[in-house]
């Protein structure tokens, strides 16, 4: 499919807390879940994508959908609202020989296929250098503390906010990182990380309601299918 020694893995809940069944919802037109799995496979860059879920319903869409997309079913336990995802991937490692995986969200329907392709060619060329990339956002604006400290800026110099020294908010758009750096840590983000800023129209992450509109506009823009 793809890159050798490159797995794409995408989990997926059956269950949401804030947007109710969030993974199967239609967004412009298709369920949400779908448009990262298109634009992974377009993308040409995996060697294997796995959708792990707890869900029966999202695993017969997802074979549905996209016939060559394995499906691995995690423990219920793990379908948990509180479980951590180094977890659920703790618990799919063994069934991977890969090397390098990435992982995806599907409440991250916008990241182009260009994107993955330039994140995963940057994580493959700075092997020797990081073991570990991130998606962030790169935001200059001034932040505040909840105890009213500036954190980024002095308010006695009101410098104009491009000037400003960024920030980089985690954006959980992909994770990349090896076998060997995950045991080493038991984290997706491991001992010498490197970010890679995704640009602000792919990068919107849906946690609560008002994302899933968000998203939707945003992407029925760039589908061209507003009227």
């Amino acid at each position: 499919m793809g890159s050798d020694g490159v797995v794409a893995l995408l989990p997926m809940r059956a269950n949401s807390q804030r947007v109710v069944n969030k993974n199967l919802r239609p967004l412009a037109s298709r369920p949400l879940f779908e448009w990262i799995l298109d634009s992974l496979r377009g993308s040409e860059m995996f060697s294997r994508i796995i959708v792990d879920t707890d869900s029966d319903l999202l695993a017969e869409a997802s074979r549905s959908s996209f016939p060559d997309v394995e499906i691995a079913m995690r423990p219920k336990h793990l379908g948990d609202h509180r479980a951590s995802m180094n977890d659920v991937i703790s618990n799919r490692l063994p069934d991977i020989d890969e090397e390098h995986i990435f992982q995806f969200h599907a409440t991250s329907p916008l990241i182009s296929q260009e994107t993955l392709k330039s994140v995963v060619k940057y994580y493959l060329e700075h092997l020797s250098e990081f073991d570990s990339v991130f998606g962030v956002d790169r935001i200059q604006a001034r932040f505040w503390s909840s105890s009213l400290e500036p954190i980024n800026h002095q308010p006695e110099k009101l410098i104009p906010t491009q000037d400003l020294k960024p920030l980089f908010l985690e954006n959980s758009a992909f994770y990349g990182f090896s076998r060997t750096s995950f045991a080493a840590t038991g984290q997706r983000i491991g001992l010498n990380p490197s970010m890679f800023p995704v640009p602000r129209e792919e990068s919107l992450d849906i946690d609560v309601e008002e994302d899933f509109k968000l998203a939707e506009i945003l992407m029925l823009n760039r589908e061209g299918l507003r009227n």
